[in-house]
């Protein structure tokens, strides 16, 4: 699972942490590489409009259906 609210989302939250755990760096490369990469695996899961304990809740919800780990095999 990949917890992924958009852009001005992710800054704003930035914002709102305390300066310790603040980054300060532009994330927009790692969004984009992100989702480019890993956008159709797995659980890619837009928050941007969903708090701390909306995202916990859904991922409880959620989880048994979507969390499953399945094995490749490759040869």
């Amino acid at each position: 699972m990949t917890l992924a609210p958009d852009l001005a989302a992710a800054a704003q939250r930035n914002t709102q942490r305390p300066s310790i755990e603040q980054i300060d760096y532009d994330i927009s490369g790692l969004h984009a590489t992100i989702e480019d990469q890993l956008g159709a695996r797995g659980w890619y899961f837009d928050t941007t409009h969903l708090d701390a304990a909306s995202t916990a809740r859904k991922v409880l919800v959620e989880a048994p259906r979507r969390g499953t780990v399945t094995a490749s095999r490759q040869g």
